[in-house]
């Protein structure tokens, strides 16, 4: 997937891709809580339920354990967050909020949240 971003942090945007999972609770990795202002909050959504693989085929394995914040935890974390937009990106293609007509996209639109895209540009 391919984002374009436009702006820097020198003209007053902020730009925070987290993709390790001690970041989603500490996006700057300074110590301040997720809650700091931020512009734009690129998170990874690479599984929407910890035991995703092992529903969908039989893996025994977590999306904790691969050092991933499932994507239907994220969406709560961060729905009060003092934050610009939050977009997910890097999907697996087994996590439903990929499909527009998906309950789990539903959630994460009616949060006030986004789905990357392919092309998608990111103004700040």
């Amino acid at each position: 997937m391919e984002i374009t971003v436009l702006g820097t942090a020198s003209i007053g945007g902020s730009l925070v891709l987290a993709r390790r999972r001690g970041l989603l609770k500490n996006p700057l990795n300074r110590g301040e809580p997720v809650e700091e202002a931020v512009d734009v909050f690129l998170v990874d959504a690479t599984f929407w339920w910890d035991n995703e693989l092992e529903r969908i085929s039989g893996i025994h394995v977590t999306s904790y354990q691969l050092g991933h914040v499932p994507q239907e935890e994220a969406v709560e974390i961060l729905k009060d967050a003092d934050i610009g937009r939050v977009i997910y990106t890097h999907f697996n293609h087994t996590n439903p909020a990929v499909d527009p007509t998906s309950v789990q996209r539903k959630i994460v639109e009616n949060m006030g949240q986004e789905i990357a895209h392919d092309g998608m540009k990111i103004s700040l």
